[in-house]
């Protein structure tokens, strides 16, 4: 429903020098029924929040697909469209796998669909995001950065990063008339901009002053509503229907630098905006060693800031030595140009880029980077922390690895097999929701999620608890019920400034001042002998409900998975053999009934199919069970079965499902295989599912027996 209100605009770009149209920013806008027009500031901070603004990125990204599709179908020219990516999205897997997909399906030239990012996300993204924008700029993409001048700005951004463009923020475009200051660093940045490869798009344009200023500086593109305010899309279409003529269609923000860029730009803004990059920069002469230029953060690294480096070997004037040093990062490029490097001078740790380069038209080697001295031992202290934990623990029943901050699972091990069954885990609270379905009771559950859910952790976090203990009783891997203490602790990790948790529980069963606690709450007024009985009584009920639990499927009513797996065990280690055949089965077009319905249909369709095998298994002596999603599993126990009418039975009973959903019916077919070859019971299952394959390689609504 919200999908028909969100509306896709496009505000174009245009060329600085004639007011060409040559790109355009995908945006988007919510038409309310009764509140209107909802500001993008007013909804996207609480999708944010909620974790929801990927499948809004989502949206949009399809919508913009499918606007440059239908141009290039009718033959017109249209120009590259840029689309946001929020923090969120890169950490969202399903949003990462469709931007490459949708590029490998596409037929549209490389460029025309390109990707903006924040300053803010690549900051504190580093390396994650620096691997994705590669890898989309690979794919022919180009690589935008917004509101830049808003938030983290510096020279070392644009050097670490692989950005094409750069937009400046529209909260300097708005001091340009009132700021001389600001005058002179949006040109120093169009200049250094140019110098490195890049174009440069100004932002939030709206009058003639503006627009003649960033023509003089040499500003490559302009958007705002001095030109275009942001249009529907089909107002976007009018308007490049009656611009063909105008259109270059290969035109994007990078495929040009301005010759006239940066012959105004003020050389002491320039300097100011280096010294304040945030990174030592150093240059040198390789020959002799001879400085060129060191910024204001090297100079404080030597030591004695206000002496000249002019004329001073780099060794002499930044160590005191009078040779060169045995870990000159010189020493370390080998044949390359061009290298990372990481170097410790015995009291400060750098990780630096180095390379050749022509400087006034001479060689020169160039080095700069960050001091990570700080760094390096913070990172330290979390390694010997995370060391600590683990190494204290005695045999538990495992151990977990969540990054809060960015709420995913990081990893599951310990001593307990049911922990490291949960692997790849979609969320913190999907996390805390698996481990707590071994505690026996529904109330125990709720207030194991209530204790340990992502939110409650990072509170205590904020409170400044750096640890939430609970005791609880547990299912353990030998089916028992224990009473655990579950500990999680609250750690920073420096390298991206996330709040992480371990957790972990450990068997406190035979403490005895929690043994003498349990006496009393579960003893008090009634014989003891009495109530222990009663104890293990409930204890057996509970083990023997979660256990079927386990057994069988919830939404089918079939046998689980696990109950599978346990008959396979068994039946590799048992003579003679029970089963005479194996069926697999698989419904079709599942996938389609849970886009076109929703999953709750999909549900319905599952739940339809389980009863009817369940019914159809009984009196032929066939166990089903479901073996994952839409794909189900039959044991054949009966000797006497013909396995082609079987085959024929069993899919005329699932052509008679017709599954009512809302006012659709949905028909349901499947295809089948079915096979006895085999020298066991897997062997028979791999058997029956080549067999359902090849059923419906000849097509749907089939069965197959071999």
């Amino acid at each position: 429903m919200l999908r028909d209100e969100l509306k896709v605009y496009f505000q174009p770009v245009v060329r600085c020098s004639d007011g060409r149209i040559s790109s355009a920013e995908a945006l988007v806008r919510w038409k309310h029924p009764e509140m209107g027009v909802i500001s993008p500031g007013d909804f996207i901070p609480e999708l944010e929040k909620n974790g929801l603004v990927s499948q809004l990125d989502h949206f949009v990204l399809g919508k913009v697909y499918q606007f440059q599709k239908f141009m290039q179908e009718k033959g017109l020219k249209y120009v590259p469209v840029s689309i946001n990516l929020s923090r969120q999205d890169f950490y969202n897997d399903q949003m990462i796998n469709d931007i490459f997909s949708y590029r490998m399906q596409s037929r549209l030239p490389g460029g025309m669909i390109n990707y903006e990012v924040t300053e803010t996300s690549v900051a504190v993204l580093k390396e994650n995001c620096a691997y994705y924008l590669l890898q989309f700029r690979k794919n022919g993409a180009k690589v935008l950065m917004d509101d830049f001048g808003a938030g983290y700005s510096s020279l070392g951004m644009i050097g670490n990063f692989p950005i094409d463009i750069i937009k400046i923020d529209k909260t300097s475009i708005d001091r340009i008339e009132s700021q001389p200051v600001t005058r002179s660093i949006i040109t120093a940045i169009i200049d250094v901009c140019h110098k490195a490869g890049l174009s440069v798009v100004a932002e939030g344009v709206e009058n003639v002053s503006q627009a003649d200023f960033l023509r003089k500086t040499g500003c490559d593109y302009i958007q705002g509503y001095y030109f275009y305010r942001p249009m529907s899309e089909e107002n976007f279409r009018d308007l490049l229907i009656s611009s063909q003529e105008t259109l270059d269609q290969m035109d994007s923000p990078n495929s040009q630098v301005s010759e006239t860029a940066g012959q105004q730009v003020n050389s002491y803004n320039l300097l100011d905006l280096v010294d304040h990059s945030g990174q030592f920069i150093q240059v040198c002469h390789p020959e002799d060693y001879s400085m060129v230029f060191a910024n204001e953060m090297t100079r404080n690294i030597s030591g004695h800031p206000d002496e000249p480096y002019q004329g001073r070997k780099c060794y002499e004037y930044m160590l005191g030595l009078n040779a060169p040093c045995g870990h000159c990062p010189m020493k370390q490029m080998g044949d390359e140009t061009e290298k990372e490097i990481e170097t410790d001078d015995g009291e400060h740790i750098f990780r630096l880029k180095a390379r050749f380069t022509i400087w006034n038209g001479r060689r020169v080697f160039m080095e700069y980077g960050r001091n990570i001295t700080e760094t390096k031992a913070t990172q330290t202290r979390y390694t010997g922390q995370i060391r600590s934990i683990l190494e204290a623990l005695p045999d538990g029943q495992g151990v977990f690895h969540m990054d809060l901050t960015a709420d995913r699972w990081i990893s599951s091990g310990g001593h307990a097999q049911n922990a490291r069954n949960m692997q790849n885990m979609e969320s913190v609270d999907s996390l805390i929701r698996r481990i707590g379905s071994f505690v026996p009771t529904p109330e125990g559950q709720e207030e194991f999620f209530r204790i340990f859910c992502r939110d409650a952790q990072l509170k205590a976090y904020q409170n400044k608890q750096h640890q939430i203990v609970h005791e609880t009783e547990s299912y353990y891997d030998d089916r028992s019920i224990r009473w655990s203490r579950i500990t999680t602790h609250l750690i920073d990790n420096p390298s991206n400034g996330h709040i992480e948790s371990i957790l972990y529980g450990v068997d406190i069963s035979r403490e005895a001042k929690h043994i003498q606690e349990l006496e009393i709450e579960h003893l008090h007024g009634k014989q003891e002998k009495e109530l222990l009985q009663k104890q293990v009584r409930m204890a057996m009920e509970m083990y023997s409900k979660a256990d079927r639990d386990r057994r069988y499927d919830h939404l089918t009513g079939l046998y689980s998975r696990l109950s599978l797996n346990e008959f396979l065990e068994k039946d590799e280690k048992e003579q003679p053999k029970e089963i005479e055949a194996a069926i697999m089965l698989d419904l079709d077009n599942f996938k389609d009934i849970n886009d076109r319905y929703g999953h709750a249909a999909g549900d319905r369709c599952l739940r339809a199919l389980g009863s009817l095998l369940l019914n159809f298994g009984v009196s032929r002596k066939i166990d089903f069970y479901r073996y994952g999603g839409d794909e189900f599993v039959g044991l054949v126990r009966d000797p006497g079965t013909d396995l082609s009418k079987l085959s024929s039975d069993l899919l005329s009973e699932i052509r008679k499902v017709c599954v009512k959903y809302g006012n659709a019916e949905i028909p349901l077919t499947a295809c089948i295989g079915i096979t006895s070859d085999g020298k066991d019971c897997q062997a028979m299952i791999n058997n029956a599912d080549k067999a359902m394959y090849l059923a419906k390689h000849h097509g749907k609504n089939q069965g197959c027996t071999v």
